[in-house]
């Protein structure tokens, strides 16, 4: 009898064990499958991203960029630059909310994902920005822009299109997100 005992007890034990072992699995399962598919799935990944540009944080951040981006495509006085630039920080705030730079966002994080599976599976490199970064680069064109440029004596005003730089991870990164992207690959959805 007390052989059945101690049999039934190891089992209990085994039990309890495995038990805790499928909770704590569970959510690295699922963290696991959500990397996969993020990581390994560009539509996913755009379909994922694409409401982010509507945050203000990513607003402000675009806007700044647009700011930036055409008082530096511009030769201007800096007297000028300066009395210009807070009717460009209204129009360019405008401008980022526009259908227009959510279709840029869209096509800049498609084209960064495409990049980024490349690099990852070691068949191209990165551009990097000048503090090491891979970056999403996004061209914003500026037409809403081009009057008031025009205004101030802007030659070519509506040819302008700032590129605006968006840092994403750094260079030195990169080994731990290969790593990363391999064990989702292999695993899979």
């Amino acid at each position: 009898m007390a052989r059945q005992a101690s049999g039934g007890s190891g089992r209990s034990v085994l039990s309890a064990v495995c038990g805790l072992l499928a909770i704590v699995l569970l959510p690295v399962s699922l963290v696991g499958f959500w990397a996969s598919v993020m990581l390994t799935r560009t539509d996913v990944f755009v379909d994922e991203l694409r409401p982010v540009v509507t945050k203000p944080q990513v607003q402000e951040a675009l806007t700044d960029g647009v700011v930036q981006g055409v008082l530096g495509a511009v030769q201007l006085q800096p007297a000028i630059e300066k009395a210009l630039e807070a009717p460009i920080r209204t129009q360019a705030a405008a401008l980022v909310a526009s259908p227009q730079v959510t279709a840029a966002w869209t096509t800049g994080i498609r084209a960064l994902h495409t990049q980024f599976i490349a690099v990852m599976e070691g068949r191209a490199d990165t551009k990097l920005d000048d503090q090491g970064r891979v970056s999403v680069r996004l061209t914003i064109p500026v037409p809403a822009l081009t009057s008031t440029l025009e205004q101030a004596g802007v030659p070519d005003a509506g040819s302008i299109a700032p590129v605006v730089t968006i840092p994403l991870v750094r260079a030195t990164d990169l080994q731990k997100a290969q790593a990363a992207y391999r064990i989702a690959d292999a695993w899979g959805p």
